[in-house]
């Protein structure tokens, strides 16, 4: 019997509390992109938000106020369910960062593409260069468009070794096999990963 193939669930990381109007521009352009490649289950959203925006959303969406500790819980709720993450990088991100943070080193371990816009480089060290410890795609970019080739790749990628990984731990062993074809050191993982 054919599996169903279901739609990617990407959990999407934009700036929000530093979005002003260009940054809302270019966020935009992503999702536009990202809406024209495939079928996706957005779950955080696929407008792009402000500062302004971002609590009032929040708050319509899930019936709660908003506070750290609601918006906190629903975020990582969400990340807990993510087959792919989605950074969109046009300001510092304090929040983004643990994001990233949570999703490497507790769970889901979704794969991560990072959409940096030039004009907002990722100065942060632990943020750069973190193949050794997930799957991440980088890019940097000045109009989103350039980013659609990529992201058609990375998506695509996501949705095949979703399809045909064993349903059980299926990211744990994705990401194996993607971190040896790739000859990343896969002690760097955690026992949590090798006993998979």
């Amino acid at each position: 019997m054919k599996r169903r193939r279901s739609p990617l669930k990407l959990f999407i990381r934009q700036p929000l509390t530093q979005a002003g109007e260009e940054s809302l521009t270019i966020v935009e352009g992503v999702l536009r992109i990202v809406e024209e490649i495939g079928r996706f289950e957005y779950l955080t959203g696929n407008r792009a938000m402000s500062d302004q925006t971002f609590r009032e959303n929040f708050e319509q969406r899930q019936g709660l106020p908003f506070n750290p500790v609601n918006f906190r819980r629903y975020r990582l709720s969400q990340l807990r369910h993510a087959d792919a993450f989605l950074y969109i990088r046009t300001a510092m991100s304090e929040s983004g960062a643990f994001e990233i943070s949570y999703n490497v080193f507790a769970e889901p371990r979704a794969p991560m593409f990072f959409a940096v816009w030039r004009h907002a480089p990722i100065k942060t060290t632990l943020l750069r260069e973190l193949e050794e410890v997930c799957d991440v795609t980088y890019r940097e970019f000045e109009d989103p468009e350039e980013l659609r080739s990529d992201l058609h790749d990375f998506f695509q990628r996501i949705a095949k070794d979703r399809y045909f990984a064993p349903r059980h731990g299926h990211w744990q062993n994705t990401r194996r096999s993607h971190c040896a074809r790739e000859g990343f050191n896969l002690s760097v993982l955690g026992e949590a990963n090798r006993a998979v």
